[in-house]
């Protein structure tokens, strides 16, 4: 059986303030939870639920949560996952696991798509009594997207203003469900055939949903009259690629 941490949850009594030392000391970025149409009890709330996105799928990473007692009661489950943290791994095979569960005669409590778009999930303790949560896919993923833009970035624009505009893009994780990371930096290519490209920005997206969500953003659209006004020649000194 293949296998996989998909994240880490841990419990939160002040959501907001743990969510700040996460972004502001260790450098980590809040991202967008998206909730399927199935949802069943889930705060949507920030100071109740919170996403650190590690980038590679839209809610792979650490999630945070307020302790509510009531949350197993609410979802029909026998665990709670809202108290104590617990550890998500994804499998293969989430049937199988049911299954050796049954025989075994293991208490577990199962769902249907309730929390994260395309997922059930499995909830157990261990012998050791930590809360495992194991998560099967319900369909095939999509396609990711890598979208990449080449800029002829003017030598008089500041680092700082160049790195401004990254951070803005970044910041966009928080709004835009199953972006990941924003790569960008000076072209640093010993081949010597960038034809006037100075440097390169890439982000992966889950799917091309997502990189449609992030395009029609406002904060994107603003983001880019930003950077076609630092580039030479305009818009003629931008080259866009996603594959």
């Amino acid at each position: 059986m293949a296998w996989s941490i998909h994240h880490v949850n841990l419990e939160a009594r002040n959501v907001a303030q743990t969510a700040r030392f996460y972004t502001e000391i260790l450098g980590m970025t809040l991202g967008a939870w998206a909730f399927p149409e199935t949802r069943g009890y889930l705060p949507g709330d920030p100071e109740k639920l919170a996403l650190l996105g590690d980038g590679r799928e839209s809610h792979t990473g650490l999630h945070l949560i307020a302790p509510d007692p009531e949350f197993a009661a609410k979802n029909n489950m026998a665990h709670n996952p809202s108290i104590g943290g617990h550890v998500a791994l994804q499998v293969d095979d989430l049937d199988g696991v049911i299954a050796r569960l049954t025989a075994a005669g293991v208490p577990h409590s199962v769902t249907g798509e309730f929390a994260i778009p395309g997922l059930r999930h499995v909830y157990v303790e261990d012998p050791e009594g930590n809360l495992l949560e194991i998560n099967g896919r319900l369909r095939p993923v999509p396609a990711p997207v890598r979208h990449i833009v080449l800029c002829q970035i003017k030598p008089t624009i500041s680092q700082a203003d160049i790195d401004a505009l990254w951070a803005k893009l970044e910041a966009l994780r928080s709004a835009v469900p199953g972006m990941g990371p924003v790569r960008a930096g000076p072209n640093t290519s010993p081949e010597g055939a960038a034809r006037g490209y100075t440097h390169a920005v890439t982000i992966d997206f889950e799917a091309s949903a997502a990189r449609d969500a992030y395009l029609s953003h406002p904060d994107h659209i603003a983001a880019g009259a930003e950077l076609v006004a630092i580039c030479a020649g305009g818009a003629d000194g931008i080259c866009v690629l996603d594959i």
